[in-house]
């Protein structure tokens, strides 16, 4: 597990099975190849910075070096967001991959949690405008 600058923390399985258990967390199933991810990255840096502040931890694991992990957790598209709470899958992000959007599906997820609705940057809410 090593965190990035930006505070998202690289997870292998093992890890990930060890830390979804503890508290809230919003994982970041990726493919480093995948256009789409790759897209995305800005996006998911700027979220988990403007959520540095709460209990709501952000976590990535490649799913291209861990396959059979993530087909295992019947993930097959990329990137896939994923909420948990104390080791339960909570909801699986499915709207468009902008800010806004995932801030409300944070807001709505966590009700009473101590999340803030962050602000972010507008220059990189959606990163899809030009796919």
């Amino acid at each position: 597990m090593l965190p990035t600058a930006s505070d998202i923390r690289v997870l292998t399985p093992s890890a990930f099975n060890s830390l979804a258990f503890n508290g809230k967390w919003f994982v970041n199933f990726d493919k480093p190849d995948c256009p789409y991810s790759v897209k995305f990255r800005p996006v998911w840096k700027q979220l988990a910075r403007s959520y540095l502040n709460t209990t709501l931890q952000f976590g990535q694991i490649n799913c291209h070096k861990y396959r059979d992990f993530c087909k295992m957790r019947d993930i097959y598209y990329y990137p896939t967001l994923v909420l948990f709470e104390d080791a339960f899958e909570v909801d699986v992000f499915e709207e468009d991959l902008t800010s806004p959007d995932i801030q409300n599906f944070l807001d709505l997820a966590l009700p009473n949690s101590d999340l803030v609705n962050p602000e972010i940057e507008n220059d990189i809410a959606n990163p899809f405008k030009s796919l």
